[in-house]
């Protein structure tokens, strides 16, 4: 994550990469499941940034607002 959440409202649960279907093969997609703790009511952002491990440069930032009440 490029900016810690905020923590008065989330906690990270899990995040865990999915490999694709195989066969797999050395640069095919995938795709990583975060979930999230709710600790309060309330609103709040998650900043992330797509970087890959050995990546120092500019990376992609994507902001997500998602809202689920269960």
């Amino acid at each position: 994550m490029s900016n810690p959440v905020d923590a008065r409202f989330l906690s990270l649960h899990a995040n865990h990469f999915v490999p694709p279907p195989s066969p797999a093969r050395i640069g095919q997609q995938g795709h990583q499941e975060m979930s999230f703790l709710a600790l309060q009511q309330g609103m709040t952002s998650i900043s992330l940034k797509y970087c890959r491990p050995w990546d120092n440069g500019d990376c992609g930032e994507f902001v997500f607002y998602v809202v689920r009440i269960v």
